[in-house]
């Protein structure tokens, strides 16, 4: 992989990440922080002309209130929107959920967002009304959101979560964003093991290229993320210029064993140096408070042994499941199933696990929270043990 193509590497200098702590979402006080965060960054922020529209694109995942941490903190937001219209710029802010939301309105109305853009008169932009473009890397095809060209510069703005597939959803993650909704179920069904996964969203951030990376870890998610898992004190927020560095240092600050990382092993096979040389600015790790978080339980499958996947594969898995007492057959999850594995049903829909490829897009996409994931009893037993 060619170094110039990665945003902030350069083989001559580390890369730059800055760490504060920091546990409130009070607007003032958080804006604070945010101008100490950037203030490493003054060689990348002088590129930015008095006028040049700022794309910010946070992790707009569903329909969730703040304190479900599902979705980037509208705090958050308005803290690195106020810093970008300081510099001159014209901030808009947007993403693209899953398809199966079809009134992007009520999200950015839950989600907090759109009292930022009425009070800031910021447009909100709903990316698959946008259009897209084909972009390649490595022999490969992406439909990438137009609008990632019209404007000047991309900010990453992603939410510190677990993820059910990839453990965890950081800054390479959240620029899967950039392609349209209804274009994301077919490269769910393309990509569908962690490692692979991950190889393409590794392809779109080199393709998207966001100036900057700011990670919202005041509060993230553990347990079943990237939509029904727990709030989580982290206490920090962060920024790189290069979110591949910048996975990895938030990684192993919460404790992730970086082999077990699908987002590591995915950089290693393309060929990607995962392991930078970093300057940290900001606050000392040592007066940080570490948390290892609770990961999903399918990411009990990356410990076992691959001897015994070869061998006994079949008796290896972990699978969705709905939870008949919560589920309201609303059908979100039928529509976003890239494989066709769920089926109506008279009172709640039912999975044919032959065509699963356990993805758990429909565990993102449930409002309800009413799918969990089930392990194999070979998999429980080795939690046990």
């Amino acid at each position: 992989m060619e170094e110039n193509r990665i945003p902030g590497a350069n083989k001559l200098q580390p890369v730059m990440i800055a760490f504060k702590k920091c546990k409130s979402y009070d607007v003032v006080e958080l804006r604070k922080k945010v101008d100490a965060l950037l203030e490493p960054f003054q060689n990348s922020l002088k590129r930015i002309r008095r006028g040049d529209r700022v794309l910010l694109k946070p992790n707009l995942l569903s329909g969730h209130p703040p304190e479900h941490a599902v979705t980037t903190h509208p705090s958050f937001i308005e803290a690195v929107l106020q810093f970008f219209i300081n510099l001159g710029a014209k901030p808009i802010i947007g993403d693209s959920p899953s398809p199966v939301f079809k009134n992007p309105k009520s999200l950015f109305e839950v989600t907090g967002w759109a009292d930022i853009g009425r009070r800031y008169r910021i447009p909100l932009i709903y990316f698959d009304k946008t259009g897209w473009v084909k972009k390649s890397i490595r022999g490969k095809d992406y439909p990438i959101a137009r609008i990632i060209d019209a404007v000047d510069f991309v900010i990453n703005l992603p939410k510190v979560k677990t993820h059910n597939l990839t453990i965890l959803t950081l800054g390479v993650k959240n620029m899967y964003g950039a392609i349209p909704g209804f274009k994301k179920v077919t490269l769910h069904r393309d990509y569908p093991n962690s490692v692979s996964f991950s190889e393409m969203n590794l392809d779109i951030y080199l393709l998207t290229k966001p100036l900057l990376t700011i990670y919202d870890g005041i509060i993230g998610m553990e347990g079943e993320g990237p939509a029904a898992g727990n709030p989580i004190s982290l206490g920090f927020i962060a920024a790189t210029d290069c979110a591949i560095t910048g996975d990895m240092f938030i990684t192993e600050l919460l404790g992730v064993k970086k082999e077990k990382f699908p987002l590591y092993l995915a950089g290693k096979r393309m060929g990607i140096k995962m392991e930078r040389t970093y300057k940290l600015f900001g606050d000392t790790l040592e007066t940080y408070e570490r948390k290892n978080i609770r990961l999903p339980r399918a990411n009990q499958l990356n410990y076992i042994p691959p001897i015994l996947t070869r061998t006994i594969g079949s008796q290896i898995w972990a699978r969705p499941r709905i939870i008949t007492k919560v589920c309201t057959n609303c059908e979100n999850c039928i529509e976003s199933c890239p494989a066709g594995a769920i089926k109506r049903g008279v009172i709640r829909p039912y999975f044919s696990y032959g065509k699963c490829i356990s993805c758990f897009c429909c565990i993102e996409t449930c409002p309800h929270r009413a799918i969990e994931i089930m392990l194999s009893p070979l998999v429980t037993l080795s939690q046990i043990l």
